[in-house]
């Protein structure tokens, strides 16, 4: 099991060297091997990871501009009744405990009249 982690940490290695674009010299048959085998796997997984990394940033960019979005209209229809200013920060306190808490029954629970 151990030898296994070896070629999977020799395989990352690598393959990080091939997404650089470095290119990689062997000094035995076993090392050609090795590299023209488990090099593939390794920049895969690569990939895979930063594609993974990428998607994330790309949606947690999203949140926050839908969040702002939300915001900002929340504010409009504020504006457009002329609610008083007491009204306005709790209708605000509101929903800041549900951006933060994220559950519909948890809000239903705690402002049920």
């Amino acid at each position: 099991l151990r030898c296994l982690w070896t070629y999977l940490a020799v395989c990352m290695h690598q393959g990080m060297y091939m997404l650089l674009g470095l290119d990689r010299t062997a000094n035995s048959e076993l090392e050609h091997l090795l590299l023209a085998l488990c090099t593939p796997v390794g920049l895969l997984v690569n990939f895979y990871v930063l594609s993974e990394v990428l998607v994330i940033i790309q949606h947690r960019g999203q949140m926050r501009v839908e969040r702002m979005a939300r915001k900002q209209w929340n504010r409009e229809v504020m504006d457009a009744m002329q609610l008083s200013p007491c009204l306005r920060m709790r209708i605000e306190a509101y929903f800041t405990f549900q951006q933060i808490h994220g559950s519909g029954i948890v809000f239903h629970d705690f402002f049920n009249d």
